[in-house]
């Protein structure tokens, strides 16, 4: 069986969920982006991540998405480097704890299957809403 990188990984798992929009910062998953490439899945390239949130969340209620089911998939520090005073540190994830359905570190590549899926779920299911994961590293 051949391997599958997780970037292309991501890339299959959102065309299979159906998404269609992506918006996003060129800061993160760039290749997850380019594997994207004929997949039907919009790429929407945005100025800072207030806008990537104000634009799915939009988009997510203009195409009749009931209370906005968004996942958002921010960068986090690898366990090894945080506190080492890394370029733009900050420890944004207790942000999103109170207006998420789930808030979820993502701190090794062999949880990124399971926690997609749970990011899925969570998203869609009972009263739609936000969810967050954070990818180390």
């Amino acid at each position: 069986m051949a391997k599958v990188t997780g970037a292309r990984f991501v890339a299959d798992m959102l065309r299979g969920y159906g998404v269609t929009h992506v918006f996003f910062v060129p800061q993160m998953l760039l290749e997850t982006l380019t594997g994207m490439e004929g997949m039907g899945i919009r790429r929407v390239m945005v100025h800072g991540e207030k806008a990537a949130a104000y634009m799915a969340d939009g988009y997510a209620r203009a195409a009749g998405l009931a209370c906005s089911p968004v996942i958002a998939i921010t960068g986090g520090p690898a366990p090894a480097a945080r506190y080492r005073h890394a370029y733009q540190e900050l420890e944004d994830f207790g942000q999103f704890e109170h207006t998420t359905k789930l808030n979820a570190h993502v701190d090794h590549i062999g949880r990124l299957p399971d926690m997609l899926r749970q990011a899925f779920r969570e998203a869609t299911t009972g009263a739609p809403g936000p969810v967050h994961l954070q990818i180390g590293g």
